[in-house]
């Protein structure tokens, strides 16, 4: 009889961690594949202004100044992705300070994960132009030796 309920409880931990999971492996990919798409979209833009740039397109929002038309565009992209991600975790449930909050999170998420690809690709880049220029003075500095 022991037997016959260990087995049964072990089904019983999968499910729950199945239910644990199930937001997370929702969310998990939408972010990924949301930064990704922005970044590679707009990385030739947002290569050439400051990381700060991609904060108001992220939320919407610019004090004093308006949205070019790139963080327009990013913000539409995130817009729908946010939401979704609410309605996941049920936030009608929530009060609106949950909801802000657990926005916040999403939104400070995503740029995060953009602000990290613009700087590895940036940091890339730098690395590629430093292999480059070294190739160059190491021909540079070749005497011959000997005479021939």
């Amino acid at each position: 009889m022991k037997r016959i309920k260990k087995f049964f409880s072990k089904r019983d931990g999968q499910k729950n961690s199945q239910e644990l999971m199930k937001i997370t492996n929702a969310i998990g990919p939408l972010l990924d594949q949301t930064a990704h798409e922005i970044f590679s979209l707009h990385s030739s833009d947002l290569l050439k202004k400051p990381l700060t740039y991609i904060i108001p397109a992220v939320w919407g929002v610019n004090n004093d100044v308006k949205l070019t038309e790139t963080q327009i565009r990013i913000n539409k992209r995130i817009v729908p992705v946010v939401d979704e991600i609410l309605r996941l975790f049920n936030a009608r449930k929530m009060d609106p300070a949950q909801r802000n909050a657990l926005d916040y999170i999403v939104r400070g998420l995503i740029i995060s994960k953009i602000t990290l690809m613009i700087e590895l690709l940036k940091n890339q880049m730098r690395m590629s132009a430093a292999h480059n220029s070294k190739e160059d003075d190491i021909l540079r500095d070749i005497e011959p030796i000997g005479s021939a």
